[in-house]
């Protein structure tokens, strides 16, 4: 329901708040099936959107940040599979 919703606004501040919502709901959900690669995806991509919601710095605003982010989900990915 929250990934629905974030994208009927076109504002940064509504989108990226209610993806993480999404992203713990959906962390809970992987939790209680015992999924961990999903629940661990899940921790980033909340992660994620937390920091890009703060991303008035500039350093956050960097491409490396991006790519950052890129090797955390693979690191995760790689752990729990």
């Amino acid at each position: 329901m929250f990934i629905i919703i974030s994208v009927q606004k076109n504002k940064r501040s509504f989108t990226l708040p209610m993806q993480l919502l999404a992203a713990v709901f959906f962390t809970i959900h992987f939790i209680l099936l015992e999924v961990w690669t999903g629940a661990v995806m899940n921790v980033l991509a909340a992660f994620r959107a937390y920091i890009f919601n703060k991303s008035d710095s500039v350093y956050l605003n960097h491409p490396i940040v991006l790519y950052l982010f890129i090797d955390l989900f693979w690191i995760g990915g790689l752990l729990t599979w």
